[in-house]
This record gives structure tokens, sequence and C-alpha cells, in this order.
């Protein structure tokens, strides 16, 4: 019960990501390829997890009803004449011919593993190409754009993608948790920092305006979220 509550938990979060995703689009008409490829790698996930839930449930059963069938053969053995044996053998028989459904949920990780492997291989290599910034110095904002510059894993390289305007970039939903969490509640702070670091030439210039404009905690998820937005501006 434990690993299909697990899977549960995943696809829950799996769907908010997706729904994070479809909320982030600014223009219906031209949506980019790279998000259509974020979206299929989440809803493969989530069908992966449906897909192991059933799985799990199945072997239960087969558990349950192999159980079974050993008590009723057990009685069988105790009340009933020798022939008991060859009922002993068939019984026996039908577990053996079970063992190949164990053997199929084993190749068909191999092929889902080798599928993953496969699109790792085409999708492109979006982080290692960024723009250069000094990381010296001691402040959050650099500890998390280091720990973004550090990230190579697929999820992040589609995460990373680049984006020309940060304010077209935030959904309704964060931009109420950026004005809140990180601006007291002073929408027109949040409009003025966006402002200036659309308007900067690059991720240092941006660094600094973040440093002087705000206190910033490195383990705060909203802090990290604003960051990672203009982390993104000046990914190339």
């Amino acid at each position: 019960m434990t690993s299909i509550k697990n899977k549960i938990e995943n696809i829950s979060e799996s769907i908010q990501n997706i729904n994070d995703i479809l909320n982030s689009f600014s223009d219906y008409d031209q949506i980019p390829n790279i998000d259509i490829d974020l979206l299929k790698d989440k809803l493969r996930k989530v069908y992966d997890d449906i897909d192991a839930i059933n799985k799990i449930e199945d072997e239960s059963q087969t558990i349950i009803e192999t159980i079974e069938d050993d008590v009723i053969v057990e009685q069988d053995i105790v009340t009933e004449e020798p022939v008991i044996e060859e009922e002993v053998v068939e019984h026996k028989d039908e577990v053996v011919e079970d063992v190949p459904v164990v053997e199929e949920i084993v190749e068909e990780e191999v092929v889902e593993e080798e599928i993953v492997e496969e699109i790792k291989s085409e999708e492109p290599e979006i982080v290692k190409e960024q723009v250069n910034v000094d990381l010296s110095g001691s402040s959050d904002v650099k500890d998390i754009i280091a720990e973004f510059k550090s990230a190579t894993d697929l999820a992040s390289q589609l995460q990373f993608k680049p984006i020309d305007d940060i304010n077209n970039a935030v959904s309704i939903n964060d931009k109420i948790g950026f004005i809140n969490d990180i601006f007291g509640g002073d929408a027109d702070s949040y409009s003025t920092c966006i402002s200036k670091l659309n308007n900067v030439s690059d991720l240092n210039n941006a660094v600094e305006i973040l440093d002087s404009s705000q206190k910033w905690d490195k383990e705060n998820p909203v802090h990290k979220k604003f960051v990672e937005l203009v982390f993104r501006k000046f990914v190339k």
C-alpha cells in the first residue's frame, strides 16, 4: 500500500507541474516545442506511475490467489488418497507458468529505460551554453544560481529554457506569491524590479540588482523560483 501511495503522490505532483506549465503559456498560437516536449515528459511519468499502480495491484492479487490455491492443495493432501500427488504436481506446473509474468515486467522496465535514454540523447543541450557569471563572494542569490548552473539532468535542462521577457513568463499565481513573499505586498516595487532586470545587459548586473533590492533566502522555494526566471532571461 505504501508503494501505491507513493505512486499516487508522484502522479499528483506531475499533474500540478503540468498545470503550472500550461498556466505559463502567454501565446497559445505559438507554443514552443520545448514546452511541448516538457509536457510529454511529465505526461509520460504520469502514465508510467499509473501503469505501475496497475502492476502492483495485479501482483498483489496474484499472490493472494496463489496463497489460496496452496491452502486448498494442503487440505487435499491431508484428506484425499495418494492421487493427490498428481494434483500437487499440476499445481506446481501452474505456478511455473506464472513465472514469465515477472520476466515480462522486467523486460518492460528495460525497454522503458532504453526509451528514456534515447529521449535524453535527442534533447537539445540548453544548460551547457550559458552566459558567464561571476559567482565569487557570498550571497544567497549567487548560491541559487550556482545550483542552477550545476544542474545537468534532462528535467533541469527543460526547466531552464530561455525566456525573452521575465514579466511575460510569470504566471498569475507566481506573481501574487512574488509580490507577497518577496516584496512585502508592494506591487510597484515588484514591477520596478522586473523592469530593471529586463533591461540589464547581462546576468552579473541582474545579480547586483537582486542583491541590492531585497533579502533573499536560498531555501525558500518562492525566492528560488524568482531567481530561476532571472537566470533563464540570460541563458543562451
